[in-house]
């Protein structure tokens, strides 16, 4: 069964830092939040997301982040289950990290 590629995500990081994991590089988090996001765990936009991200009006008129790990999640069942996440570039732009990732799904059974 090969995985499909479903789209490539460029993000701009813009993590809180009140959890605190093992390995804080903005790579890992980019994956573990996106891991997270389509497999449906539930996360707090405050120990994920930035102050200023959390007030955006694109995040809140999205539905924030429950609306995107539920829609996430609904998408990566449609294409069989998440499979993995491939970094593809990281940029550091003045303060921020810019991070084009390659997201992989199984493809589901005939």
């Amino acid at each position: 069964m090969s995985p499909i590629v479903l789209a490539f995500f460029v993000l701009i990081c813009a993590f809180g830092s009140t959890i605190a994991l093992a390995n804080d590089s903005a790579e890992f988090r980019v994956k573990l939040f996106l891991q997270n996001a389509y497999t449906g765990v539930e996360m707090d936009a405050s120990d994920w997301l930035s102050k200023e991200m959390r007030a955006s009006d694109v995040f809140n008129a999205y539905g924030g982040l429950k609306t995107l790990v539920e829609s996430s999640t609904r998408q990566a069942k449609s294409y069989g289950g998440f499979k993995e996440i491939k970094i593809l570039c990281v940029r550091h732009e003045r303060k921020d990290n810019v991070i084009t990732v390659q997201m992989f799904f199984c493809s589901r059974s005939s």
